[in-house]
């Protein structure tokens, strides 16, 4: 099966720069600080909207993820932010690969833990499973979400309420809805049983930029009513076609295929297009100086001009001045 491979970016800071997207810019700088440069009317103005102080961590610099934690003025929390950096593109939802794929009997039964753990951990999960000594698809395993899904904004986000992990074999996939919870973490797998094969087994609990989420109510761990079916990959893109409609959105998002990528060491997994993509502008203030200094042209009237002919004896005559 093809797949899309990026080549790593240099070590030692690849989120610093100028990022562009379709209605910002978004600044890193070297010195621990980021700004956002709106596009706003129709991308007619840049409007700066100052920097805002931030700290950005590398928990896995091999595989893209990064940490970015903005210190919004008069928030008290902060409020990280997993970002995935893979050559010249910036993802906000992404996927980390899980150890392991297959329920397996635990003797010991389920255990509580301190606390949650985050899905981007700072231990390298296990690589993809080999059978009958062949290597397995890069995309063969289970993918954890490890992104956020929500954007760098002027103020605090607030949380996305869902997320969604994959499991990969073959060209089956199976894809998992995870919801906000104010539940007891608990170290315990969920399970879902595979027609004519070995049954799913996923963590009850996932941990995303410190919000809890949980994919079984109450203190069950069997899954039930999840999406699954059949995929293909081709020329960096994945094409899903689904036994049935589960979740929201799902007939219309598989519409077309959805292009992916894996980070070299294929720990880490991208659905769907970038957030923001690394711009060619190099002196951002520049570029804003240079953008608002143009004078743009008129706008053309909604209306174009009539030469208009009353009719004024037939008004006269509707309005009964005339017999």
């Amino acid at each position: 099966m093809g797949v899309l491979l990026l080549a790593p970016v240099a070590a030692g800071g690849p989120l610093v720069g100028v990022w562009e997207g379709r209605d910002r810019f978004v600044e890193f700088t070297a010195d621990g600080r980021m700004r956002i440069v709106l596009k706003p009317y129709y991308g007619f103005v840049y409007q700066d909207t100052g920097y805002v102080p931030c700290d950005v961590a590398y928990p896995l610099p091999e595989d893209g993820r990064c940490i970015v934690t903005p210190r919004y003025p008069r928030e008290r929390v902060l409020s990280p932010l997993p970002l995935l950096v893979l050559g010249d593109s910036l993802y906000l939802s992404f996927l980390a690969r899980e150890a392991s794929l297959d329920a397996q009997s635990d003797s010991a039964g389920p255990t509580e833990s301190s606390g949650p753990t985050e899905s981007s951990g700072t231990t390298e999960p296990a690589g993809p499973t080999e059978s009958s000594g062949q290597s397995a698809s890069p995309t063969d395993g289970l993918w954890l979400a490890a992104g956020a899904a929500v954007p760098i904004l002027l103020y605090k986000p607030e949380p996305t309420n869902d997320l969604f992990a994959w499991a990969f074999r073959d060209s089956s996939y199976w894809k998992i809805r995870y919801w906000k919870t104010d539940a007891r973490f608990r170290d315990i797998k969920a399970v879902y049983p595979v027609r004519g094969g070995d049954d799913l087994a996923v963590p009850k609990f996932l941990t995303v930029a410190g919000e809890l989420y949980t994919c079984v109510t109450g203190t069950g761990t069997r899954l039930r009513n999840i999406e699954s079916g059949s995929f293909s990959a081709d020329a960096g893109t994945l094409t899903f076609k689904p036994d049935r409609p589960v979740y929201a959105g799902t007939e219309a998002g598989y519409r077309e295929a959805i292009p992916y990528a894996l980070s070299p060491d294929r720990q880490t997994l991208s659905l769907g297009a970038p957030w923001l993509a690394r711009s060619g502008v190099a002196d951002l203030d520049a570029a804003i100086a240079e953008h608002n200094a143009k004078r743009r042209p008129a706008r053309k009237p909604i209306f174009e001009f009539m030469e208009l002919d009353f009719h004024w004896d037939e008004i006269e005559r509707i309005r009964g001045n005339v017999r």
